[in-house]
C-alpha cells in the first residue's frame, strides 16, 4: 500500500509539473519582461541565454525533469535566490493561516452542523442552513474588504495587511474561515442526518437509550471519520491556495508568492511552489488516513 501510494504521488507530481511547465511557457517570455520595455532584441536574447531559455522546449523539459528529481528548481528570476528556499520561507505563514482558519471553521461548523441535524425541523435549524447559504455566497475578497473597512479603517483595531504580531492574523483568519465554516456546517449536517436515519440508531432508541448516548456514543463516532477527511481535504486544498485572502491582506504566504510568480513569469518560483504544495497535501492525506484508521480499525483491513 505504501509503495503504491508513493508511486501514485510521484505520477501526480510529474503530471502536474509537466502540465505547469508547458502552460507557463505558453504564457509568455520572461526574458522580455525582465529585460524591460526598451530592451533591444540582442539584450532580450542575452537575458534569455542567462535564464537557459534559448534552447529548444524539449531540451528545457528534459533539463527541468532532471533538476526536479534533484529538488533543484533554479533561482527565482525576480528574487535572485534559490526558488525552493524562497517558497520554504513562506511555508510558516501559509501553515499558520491554514491551521487558524480551519480550526476556527471547525469550531463553528461541528456544533452548528450537529445542532442543525438534530433540530432539523426547528426555526434555529433552518436559520443555520440559511446562514450556510449566505456564507457560501459571499465572495472572499468582498468579505475581506468589508472587514478591513470596518475593523481596520473605520475602527482601527486590527492591522489591514502583512504580518506584524497575533492581531494581524485575526482578519485573514475570519475571512478564510467564513466560507469554510459555511461549507463544513452544511456537509456535517448532511453526514449527521444520514447517520441518524440508520437502522442501528433506531434500534438503540427502541432499547431505551437516551438521545445524549445515541448521539455522542454511536452517531458521532461514525460521523467523525468523514469529518476528519473533510478537514484534511480543506487543509490540502487551501494550504497555499488561499490566494484571494493572501492578496487582499498582503499575507506573506505561498499563495501570494505564487501569484507574483505567475504575473512575473517566474517559472522556477511557480514550479517550486506547486511542488511544495503537492508534498504538503500528500503528507496531510496520509495523516488523515492514519487518524481515520485509529478511529475505525475496520479501515485497515479494508485497505
Amino acid at each position: 500500500m505504501g509503495l503504491r501510494t508513493l508511486a501514485s504521488f510521484v505520477v501526480v507530481v510529474w503530471g502536474l509539473s509537466t502540465l505547469l511547465f508547458f502552460i507557463l511557457r505558453i504564457n509568455g517570455d520572461p526574458a522580455a519582461l525582465l529585460a524591460g520595455p526598451y530592451a533591444t532584441p540582442d539584450q532580450v536574447g542575452l537575458v534569455r541565454r542567462e535564464l537557459g531559455l534559448d534552447s529548444s522546449l524539449f531540451v528545457q523539459y528534459i533539463t527541468f525533469l532532471g533538476d526536479t528529481a534533484r529538488l533543484h528548481f533554479g533561482d527565482s528570476y525576480q528574487l535572485r535566490q534559490p526558488a525552493l528556499n524562497a517558497v520554504l520561507d513562506r511555508v510558516p505563514a501559509s501553515l499558520l493561516l491554514a491551521f487558524a482558519g480551519i480550526a476556527l471553521a471547525a469550531l463553528i461548523a461541528i456544533p452548528a452542523g450537529i445542532y442543525a441535524a438534530v433540530h432539523r425541523g426547528s426555526k434555529r435549524g433552518q436559520l443555520i442552513v440559511a446562514l450556510t447559504l449566505v456564507g457560501q455566497s459571499v465572495p472572499g475578497f468582498v468579505l475581506g474588504v468589508l472587514l478591513i473597512r470596518w475593523f481596520s479603517v473605520g475602527i482601527p483595531i486590527f492591522p489591514s495587511f502583512g504580518f506584524d504580531g497575533p492581531l494581524s492574523l485575526v482578519l485573514p483568519t475570519v475571512t478564510f474561515a467564513a466560507f469554510l465554516a459555511a461549507r463544513q456546517t452544511r456537509l456535517i449536517r448532511t453526514y449527521m442526518l444520514e447517520e441518524l436515519s440508520r437502522d442501528y440508531i433506531m434500534v438503540a432508541q427502541a432499547n431505551g437509550y437516551g438521545p445524549f448516548r445515541v448521539l455522542f456514543k454511536h452517531a458521532l463516532r461514525n460521523v467523525a471519520i468523514p469529518v476528519i477527511a473533510l478537514l484534511g481535504i480543506d487543509f490540502g486544498v487551501y494550504f497555499g491556495g488561499a490566494v484571494i485572502v493572501e492578496v487582499v491582506f498582503a499575507w506573506p504566504g505561498i499563495g501570494r508568492l505564487m501569484v507574483d510568480g505567475v504575473l512575473q513569469r517566474d517559472f522556477p518560483l511557480v514550479q517550486a511552489a506547486i511542488f511544495v504544495i503537492a508534498v504538503t497535501v500528500f503528507i496531510v492525506s496520509r495523516l488523515v488516513d492514519l487518524v481515520s484508521n485509529q478511529i475505525d480499525p475496520r479501515l485497515r483491513t479494508s485497505a
